[in-house]
């Protein structure tokens, strides 16, 4: 299954189309959970404190990172 969507300049825009369109309709095979209010509302909410995970360790077992990129993410992580 395929899913279009629109393309947009801000994300204001794209919360004014999933206000337009993401009501369910008769005969929807499943309902996505709306918001409280609508999308254009939640951008004036302050986001929450987000935690973010990350490693170093390489996907596949027999693989490996090279060190200059190790170095770098964990420049960017610790401080």
């Amino acid at each position: 299954m395929l899913q279009e969507f629109v393309v947009t300049r801000t994300i204001r825009d794209t919360a004014l189309m999933l206000d337009a369109v993401s009501r369910p309709l008769l005969g929807d095979p499943f309902i996505i959970r709306q918001p409280p209010g609508t999308y254009a509302q939640e951008l004036n909410k302050k986001p929450e404190k987000l935690r973010i995970a990350w490693t170093v360790d390489p996907w596949h077992p027999d693989g490996s990172v090279d060190l200059e990129v190790v170095q770098s993410l964990e420049h960017v992580v610790c401080e």
